[in-house]
């Protein structure tokens, strides 16, 4: 019972998004846990703990972040805090939420959940305007301005363009 009986992500019966997202399995062979499961949360909770204190870590990249139950990163954070963070050091944790919607992203970037999130919509914008040339660089200028102000301002959102999910940006940029 600490993992989800669920069908596979992305399928018709659980789409990546929506009530399922957090009980689909990414693969026939790979089962998640069931993190609204309190025994379950607390073993993974306790061994990402162990890790970091273990190898004196000083973040986690927590990969598909819609696919966890809030209450497992609001876990991590408040024992990172406790158990791992100085007095004037926070734990670093950086999360990936695969969608081009900022207010997505934005729910999850706070001071007791993320620090900061792979910023997809910037990474669409500059791939549209840089790379396609479609619309102009004050359009980009003019979403970047804008998009400073939708994430926590204690944030530190990752600016990237390519990653193991997307095409790579040279063949956007082919002409």
């Amino acid at each position: 019972d600490w993992f989800t009986d669920s069908c596979l992500c992305g399928s018709n019966e659980c789409p990546w998004d929506g009530p399922t997202a957090q009980t689909c399995w990414f693969t026939d062979y790979l089962p998640s846990f069931d993190h609204n499961h309190a025994d379950a949360r607390a073993f993974s909770v306790d061994n990402a703990i162990w890790w970091a204190q273990t190898l004196e870590l000083d973040g986690f990249r927590l990969d598909a972040v819609k696919h966890v139950a809030d209450q497992w990163v609001l876990d991590l954070r408040a024992r990172l805090t406790e158990d791992v963070e100085g007095d004037d050091e926070r734990f670093y944790l950086v999360g990936e939420t695969f969608t081009g919607d900022p207010q997505a992203i934005a729910y999850y970037v706070g001071e007791d959940m993320l620090d900061g999130q792979f910023d997809f919509p910037l990474r669409t914008q500059i791939v549209e305007k840089v790379l396609l040339r479609q619309g102009s660089m004050s359009d980009l200028a003019g979403f970047m301005d804008a998009n400073d102000s939708t994430y926590w301002g204690g944030g530190t959102m990752s600016t990237f363009i390519g990653n193991h999910d997307l095409p790579r940006v040279i063949h956007y940029a082919e002409d």
